[in-house]
């Protein structure tokens, strides 16, 4: 291994491209080396200023980040955009969140959606996902429900966590497909199984109030506790509280206890990254 990354420097150091963004790679990851954040950035930006697509959109993520160099959100958006001119599907990515959330650039959602269009096209999870959030929301584009849910089942059939959660939302709300409880717990037990928080919370909710799945109030609260457990969420900890607390109240009225589930949140969050 240390002769052939030798070798490897030895090509980069004579300016081969391609060698050069292999090192970036190497020291980004510490993969047979020593994890380097300088020299990880030096490689890459030996191999950005040659034109590599792929080492332009890295050395935008260290811009962004700060990871061996000074973060400078304009110049991560400088960067995503050289890259992804090319048709790299993670820098297209990038720069559409980039216009999205307004980090280096002027916030433009219609430009947002534009790139991430063009990730989605070129198969790529999180751009699909983003994409059917923009169309669920109607941000830079005319609201459609309906391709949103396209866009999310494409983007979950990858393994894309947040396009899981929002599938999963939509089956049980009814957006963008026919209101299915059933296929609403599937995709968020899939998720919950993951360790994801946000899915064991709601998956918490359905199991409460026995939507899609068999009813069972034990399950909710150890679904709620392992939620917090991961992520404190001030929703999911209001869930598991009043739980407990109408399990230990039996004699209050029904009306009152159905009064207090009423005010359980149980929308989810809308995942765009």
């Amino acid at each position: 291994m240390d002769q052939a990354v030798a070798l490897l420097r030895e090509a980069a150091d004579q300016g081969h491209m391609e060698a050069q963004a292999y090192c970036g790679n190497l020291y980004q990851f510490g993969d047979g080396v020593a994890k380097d954040d300088h020299l990880c950035f030096v490689y890459y930006e030996k191999a950005a200023l040659q034109g590599h697509a792929s080492a332009q959109n890295s050395l935008g993520c260290a811009y962004e980040t700060g990871q061996g160099v000074p973060q400078n959100g304009e110049k991560a958006f400088e960067l995503y955009n050289q890259s992804a001119a090319k048709g790299h599907s993670q820098a297209q990515y990038n720069l559409g969140g980039c216009y999205r959330d307004g980090r280096g650039c002027e916030q433009n959602y219609e430009s947002a959606a534009e790139w991430h269009e063009k990730a989605a096209l070129q198969g790529h999870a999180s751009g699909q996902n983003s994409l059917g959030c923009a169309y669920e929301t109607g941000q830079g584009v005319p609201q459609n429900a309906e391709k949103a849910f396209e866009l999310y089942n494409q983007s979950a059939a990858q393994g894309n966590s947040d396009a899981q959660c929002n599938l999963g939302r939509c089956y049980r709300f009814g957006i963008g497909c026919e209101q299915n409880y059933e296929r609403a717990a599937e995709w968020l037990e899939k998720l919950a199984l993951q360790g994801d928080a946000d899915a064991l919370g709601q998956l918490g909710n359905l199991y409460y109030d026995g939507i899609g799945v068999l009813k069972s109030r034990e399950r909710a609260v150890e679904l709620y506790r392992q939620s917090i457990a991961i992520e404190g969420d001030a929703y999911t900890q209001y869930n598991l509280a009043v739980s407990q607390l109408i399990s230990q109240r039996t004699t209050l009225p029904q009306s009152h206890k159905l009064t207090c589930i009423a005010m359980t949140p149980f929308l989810g969050m809308l995942r765009a990254r």
